[in-house]
């Protein structure tokens, strides 16, 4: 894998805390009840991230693997461990890392707590940090001037791996932040392409989806609006596309060992062999091989859509834990979920069922279940979910 690198770039992730949305675009998805659609097909969110797709290689089917209100920071991207793996390549290879905290728009700087808790992380991983900086991005020009009569954030942005935490919450607006934000880290971009003649690659997602209050009959058990965002990859070369495969939070932090060029990570980065492609008609999990819910790198989706084999993402939520596949949604709800988390009874008024199986992609908002029909596949899906 590593020869579709050949001289190992920069990588920049950009980490929004939450998707942002201005009023008007929810109070016009409310009345439409649209849960469940990828932030990409929000209103309001092309002022933004117009530019990310038109730029880079874009997930869909990005799913954040554990969307608990109670986790920790970095248990979104796989926690501890993830990262000490990450360290470890990185320390490996003699790089650097470095963390940036960015805010716009009025927030508090000395208030975002995500970046805190990665940066304790970090340095509990025993990543080598070379900085960790805050930048308020209200005016480019402005950051972009202070920036280079700064040398410690300009140490900052010379690091192998540049962690940029985005704080959005806090703001008065956030699609207007966001978007400060984004100008920002163009600028720098072009910026750094034109000192070394080489483009950083660039990842941007979101820690949450929006909290949008699903109502009936559009409700399944399973938070799929807080937990379904875009991941953006903008590698240094290559074009712009849309990627269906499946892929999860977990995944991040490989493809970032990947792009920085970890062997390790290299060696699985491609996907297995493919023998056959089955008939989409058919219902059917894999006998041989079996679904894998390892997480996996995903560079080598970057600007060229390829087939890849099904697999298992392990979701959870409040109250829910589930299993993804590409045909497949199965949640199975805790003993006693409360009242907001439990499931449409379809016309049934008796006890709701604790496990429920929906098609996918064609059952959009996850409104019928055919755990009953597909009796094999659920029961397959909860043996893979021990």
């Amino acid at each position: 894998m590593t020869e579709n690198f050949p001289t190992v770039p920069t990588v920049w992730v950009l980490i929004f805390d939450q998707y942002p949305e201005d009023a008007a675009s929810r109070e016009s998805r409310d009345s439409h009840c649209t849960g469940g659609l990828t932030p990409t097909a929000h209103q309001g969110s092309e002022n933004a991230f117009d530019r990310l797709d038109l730029e880079s290689t874009c997930f869909e089917q990005f799913l954040l693997q554990d969307v608990r209100s109670e986790i920790r920071t970095d248990d979104v991207f796989g926690g501890e461990s993830a990262f000490m793996n990450l360290s470890e390549a990185i320390t490996a290879a003699g790089q650097t890392a470095s963390l940036v905290s960015l805010t716009a728009d009025g927030a508090s700087i000395t208030a975002h707590a995500d970046c805190n808790v990665i940066e304790s992380s970090m340095r509990r991983c025993r990543m080598p940090l070379n900085a960790v900086e805050s930048l308020d991005c209200r005016n480019v020009d402005q950051v972009n001037s202070v920036v280079g009569g700064s040398s410690n954030v300009d140490l900052a942005f010379s690091a192998s791996l540049v962690w940029m935490e985005a704080n959005t919450l806090s703001t008065t607006n956030s699609v207007t932040a966001a978007k400060q934000m984004l100008d920002f880290v163009f600028s720098r971009l072009q910026s750094r392409s034109v000192q070394e003649e080489k483009c950083p690659v660039l990842m941007v997602t979101f820690r949450r989806g929006d909290d949008l209050i699903v109502r009936e009959p559009l409700q399944s058990g399973i938070a799929e609006n807080r937990m379904h965002v875009p991941l953006w990859i903008r590698p240094n070369a290559g074009h712009a596309c849309r990627v269906q495969a499946l892929s999860g939070s977990f995944d991040l932090l490989p493809t970032i060992a990947t792009f920085l060029g970890s062997t390790a990570a290299s060696d699985e980065a491609s996907p297995l062999a493919v023998a056959q492609i089955a008939d989409s008609s058919e219902r059917v999990i894999a006998a041989a091989p079996p679904l894998s819910s390892e997480p996996r790198s995903l560079a080598f989706l970057c600007g060229a859509p390829q087939v890849c084999p099904d697999r298992l993402l392990k979701l959870r939520g409040d109250e829910w834990k589930a299993a993804r596949t590409e045909g497949f949604l199965l949640v199975i709800m805790d003993s006693n979920p409360s009242a907001s988390e439990k499931t449409e009874s379809d016309g049934d008024e008796s006890e709701e069922p604790s496990r429920r199986l929906f098609v996918k992609p064609e059952d959009r908002f996850n409104v019928n279940n055919v755990s009953g029909t597909y009796a094999t596949v659920a029961d397959e899906l909860v043996r893979l979910l021990k």
